[in-house]
């Protein structure tokens, strides 16, 4: 009897297990132009579009498979993903109302996702397209400042910083390929985007006496292109 147990126990460990597969992705993130609403005493001006250009993003987490639909050939499958990345990211540019700036951004996101596999048998693999949908939470950290070199820079005006907490959502899509019952290599795409904007207040040093001004800067989405390894089917 105590074997039996043990057996139904191990049994069901390893159906478990088998349930949460591991996961890692890394590749291109194409940024979306944001913009600059910046309010002074005198008047409010918005400068866009702001180009941040292409960077890296990196993430990884874990798939919880929920619901299996068997057909003759295909399986279509349901899972739930827990999607952790980051991305780095600066931009520079010379704007005839604010002059020279430079702006810096570390993102962290973490989101849920409902995804849809699809597992079609090609010999001996498994060939999956998939899509998704997702929302979270966006951890966006921001500095701005003058470029080395340009009036007040040296002063240290026109330098803010910030860290904000935002919503944000994915949508997911690509294919997978199975290429043993613990390996999988995928490609993945979609939209990344974080809600809102991060807000600065700074000193400018103008002459004749300082003023503040306040800066609202427009979180900046990726669409992403990543190639990725998962542990399983």
């Amino acid at each position: 009897m105590k074997k039996t147990i043990m057996a139904v126990t191990y049994i069901a460990c390893v159906a478990s297990a088998s349930a949460i597969s591991p996961f890692v992705h890394g590749g291109l993130s194409d940024l979306s132009p944001g913009s600059w609403t910046v309010t002074n005493k005198q008047s409010e001006i918005l400068v866009s579009p702001l180009g941040y250009g292409k960077t890296f993003f990196v993430g990884g987490g874990i798939s919880l498979d929920v619901k299996k639909f068997r057909q003759k050939r295909i399986v279509p499958a349901l899972s739930l993903d827990t999607d952790c990345g980051a991305t780095y990211f600066t931009g520079k540019w010379n704007t005839e109302e604010l002059g020279a700036r430079e702006q810096t951004y570390f993102q962290f996101l973490a989101i849920e996702e409902l995804m849809l596999r699809v597992k079609i048998p090609a010999g001996s693999r498994l060939v999956t397209p998939f899509v998704g949908i997702g929302g979270g939470l966006a951890v966006a950290s921001s500095s701005i400042n003058r470029p080395e070199g340009e009036p007040g820079a040296e002063e240290g005006y026109y330098e803010g910083s910030a860290t904000v907490f935002r919503p944000a959502y994915a949508v997911p899509f690509g294919l997978e390929i199975t290429l043993s019952p613990r390996h999988t290599i995928y490609w993945r795409f979609g939209p990344v985007v974080p809600i809102g904007s991060v807000d600065f207040e700074y000193e400018t040093g103008l002459p004749g006496g300082r003023a503040r001004e306040k800066v609202s800067s427009e979180i900046p989405n990726s669409f992403v292109l990543m190639f990725g390894y998962r542990g399983g089917q």
